[in-house]
C-alpha cells in the first residue's frame, strides 16, 4: 500500500484597507531578515490584496511604500490576514489573523506598563518560555545590545 504525500500550499494573504491613499500607490511587503521585497501591490480605492507563497513562517516583515513614509511592522503567518488602517494611521493599523503578531504586541503592551526591573523580568521569562521558536529568538535579538553579554547568555 502506498500513501500519497501532498505538498502543503501556502494559505498566506493580506487583505488591506487604508484611508486617503492615492490610487496606484505601491506598497511593498519586505522581509526584514533577508532585506528583500517579497511582493508588491498597487492600492485601488484604499484597498489592496497580497497573496503570495511563504516558504518559512512566522517571520517579521514590514509593509511600506517606496520612501518609507508609510511603514508598519508585522508578523507574517501562513494564513489569511487583515490589515485595517481605515480609521487610523497606517503605522497603527490593526493586524488580524496572525497569532505571532498578537503575542508580540501583547508582550510589548505589557512591557510599556511595567517598571524597568519588571519589564526585564517579563522579557527574560518570555525568551525562556519561547526559546524554541522565532518569537523568543527575535525578542532576544532586540534586547541583547542593551542587556550586554552576561544577561544575554
Amino acid at each position: 500500500m502506498t500513501s500519497c504525500h501532498q505538498e502543503k500550499k501556502s494559505q498566506f494573504s493580506i487583505k488591506g484597507t487604508t484611508k486617503e491613499l492615492k490610487n496606484g500607490t505601491v506598497l511593498y511587503l519586505f522581509d526584514t531578515s533577508k532585506e528583500e521585497i517579497i511582493d508588491s501591490v498597487k492600492v485601488q480605492n484604499n484597498k489592496f490584496d497580497f497573496s503570495t507563497n511563504l516558504k518559512n513562517y512566522p517571520f517579521p516583515a514590514v509593509l511600506r511604500n517606496k520612501d518609507n513614509s508609510l511603514y508598519k511592522r508585522l508578523w507574517l503567518e501562513n494564513k489569511p490576514m487583515i490589515f485595517n488602517a481605515s480609521n487610523r494611521n497606517f503605522e497603527n493599523a490593526e493586524i488580524l489573523g496572525s497569532d505571532s503578531e498578537i503575542e508580540y504586541d501583547n508582550l510589548y503592551k505589557a512591557v510599556d506598563t511595567l517598571s524597568r526591573k519588571e519589564s526585564k523580568k517579563l522579557l527574560t521569562n518570555f525568551i525562556k518560555t519561547n526559546f524554541d521558536n522565532i518569537l523568543g529568538s527575535y525578542v532576544l535579538s532586540e534586547w541583547y545590545i542593551s542587556w550586554k553579554k552576561e544577561r544575554t547568555e
